[in-house]
């Protein structure tokens, strides 16, 4: 990914933390401010001062402490001013370089600082021009300190597995202290389960704004529960549901309707449970009415068995399809056992299941996808069509066995599957996020995941465009045509979490907690931010306990 370079016909304002940088103007100028001349091969160039320092500063609060600095043209000649970039959590708000500054001119560079978390805050403004071949650079500084009142925006982190099996623990991250801290168990352990937050948008009723923990696996045997809990943020405890779901499930999806006559309730499809002939998936599926507490069966089933499948809510095709749920691959266990690469559709307004392509001949559903997979990724687009993308194409019972690179875009508004772009690597167990906001905003980060070596764990992480149909490798100086992405994450990890921030210190940022690396045979209680400001990502505070394959939702 290039970093941003403006020139003064591109720059706007911001409502951020402002540098100004000019000459003879003193008032408010910070005391670690100093000055400099850079020489050239054609005449000279002052930029005072030679850095910025924006001293201790509230992780994402605007401040109005000004900073004076000044670019000046001591040529005899006019220089051409290519571009300004910054990198860190900094941006040029405004400039009033333009593409020439004449003989003797001076202009200003208006800087800004976005604070993530309680940490310094390194940053550089490049200035380039004609005069030299490389770029006059002014260092930046800052730290980041912790919000006062409540937090905004955490995290719940609850269950999933260590390595002596699944966890009933729970802890919350707190994106402006950047930590983690325990809370109380859930009910009982769970891995495999999903979370769900009942947005106050849309649901109604005492549990509004809670979060909805159903199903998983409970035991190192594989016991697989039908209980339900909810959290409630406000004192941090867990507490069963009225009932529980009509099945026991793991590796099941749960998915919170926005629309339609399911508006409020929660869909809950698939997974498998422990039957007569093994460990089997299920065509089941249910609703979850917050009003009522209580769990109802669908009034038709899928026309597949699907396990470690996903569910995506269609939204914003401006199609008959807006508001239903698109499922796709997944495993069907014993007997049959593998992936498949099929889809089908949920209608709300029948409650029934409906294949994408009509029926097939292997399976109940047409072959649609470009491979089977389950332990995928999918992610809704801004765009109205849906992403879906790597898994593992062998059988449950390989894993991790062979991933693909393969992707294929879901057209709601057509009912149609086409292939996507290859992604730069192979991956099964990857997470993904999609941006929530800033440069890159509608972007989806993929994370991560295992490989097609035995053993092999991704640090490497990469960004598909919608805009474009590709993907780009994420990684400071990566080459844009890279076929091979380098490792940029902190540690490499699988099953991890990823989760995007929707407001808050961390606004536009996406928390990558825990996982597994294979090769170290580790479970992981580390945590990392991707920053679209620096193209990377950043370690933050570790989790309390080590876990894979637990939930990790925001709490807005």
């Amino acid at each position: 990914m290039d970093f941003p370079r403006l020139n003064a016909l591109q720059l706007g304002s911001a409502g951020l933390l402002l540098a100004a940088v000019m000459v003879g103007v003193s008032a408010n100028v910070s005391a670690t401010q100093s000055s400099a001349t850079a020489n050239s091969a054609s005449g000279t160039i002052t930029i005072k001062p030679s850095r910025l320092n924006f001293g201790l500063q509230t992780a994402g609060v605007t401040s109005t402490t000004v900073k004076i600095v000044t670019l000046r043209n001591l040529n005899r000649r006019a220089v051409a001013i290519d571009g300004i970039e910054v990198v860190g959590n900094y941006s040029v708000a405004n400039s009033t370089c333009g593409s020439r500054l004449a003989p003797n001119g001076r202009c200003q560079i208006t800087v800004a600082i976005t604070p993530r978390c309680p940490v310094t805050q390194p940053g550089t403004l490049s200035i380039f021009h004609d005069s030299i071949t490389t770029p006059e650079n002014v260092p930046l500084s800052g730290r980041g300190k912790a919000p006062s009142g409540p937090p905004s925006n955490e995290v719940l982190v609850t269950g999933g597995l260590n390595l002596k099996g699944p966890l009933a623990s729970a802890e919350v991250f707190d994106p402006g202290s950047c930590k983690f801290s325990a809370i109380g168990g859930m009910t009982v352990p769970r891995a495999f389960q999903t979370a769900t937050y009942l947005d106050p948008s849309v649901v109604s009723g005492p549990e509004a704004g809670w979060v909805l923990i159903t199903g998983g696996q409970t035991d190192e045997l594989g016991d697989i529960t039908a209980t339900a809990e909810l959290y409630d943020p406000l004192t941090r405890t867990f507490s069963a549901t009225v009932q529980p779901m009509t099945s026991p499930r793991a590796g099941h999806s749960a998915t919170l309707m926005t629309s339609g006559p399911l508006a409020g309730k929660v869909l809950i499809i698939g997974g498998e449970a422990l039957g007569a002939a093994g460990f089997q998936a299920t065509t089941s599926a249910e609703i979850y009415d917050p009003n009522s507490g209580t769990f109802t069966p669908t009034a038709g089933a899928m026309n597949m068995a699907r396990s470690q499948h996903r569910a995506t809510l269609i939204s914003g095709c401006n199609c008959a399809e807006d508001g239903d749920v698109l499922v796709t691959g997944g495993y069907a266990v014993d007997p049959g056992g593998g992936p498949n690469d099929t889809a089908e559709v949920f209608d709300p307004s029948s409650q029934t299941f409906s294949c994408v392509g009509g029926s097939g001949s292997k399976y109940a559903c047409a072959d649609v996808m470009s491979s089977p997979r389950w332990e995928h990724a999918a992610a809704m687009l801004s765009n109205g069509t849906v992403w879906i993308g790597g898994g593992e194409i062998t059988d449950n019972k390989s894993f991790p066995g062979k991933a693909t690179a393969t992707t294929d875009i879901y057209n709601p508004a057509t009912g149609t599957m086409t292939r996507g772009p290859d992604m730069h690597l192979a991956r099964n167990g990857e997470k993904v996020a999609v941006i929530p906001s800033g440069t890159i905003q509608n972007q989806v980060l993929v994370t991560g995941g295992f490989g097609d070596q035995v053993h092999a764990t991704a640090s490497t992480a990469e960004l598909y465009n919608p805009g474009s149909s590709s993907f780009q490798c994420v990684g400071k100086n990566v080459r844009p045509l890279a076929k091979l992405c380098p490792g940029s994450m902190v540690d490499p990890r699988g099953t991890q979490t990823a989760t995007g921030f929707s407001g808050g210190a961390l606004d536009g940022l996406v928390l990558v907690s825990g996982g597994i690396d294979l090769a170290q045979g580790t479970v992981l209680k580390t945590a990392e931010v991707f920053n679209p400001s620096t193209n990377g990502f950043e370690q933050v505070g570790n989790m309390v306990s080590p876990r894979n394959e637990h939930t990790a939702t925001e709490l807005p």
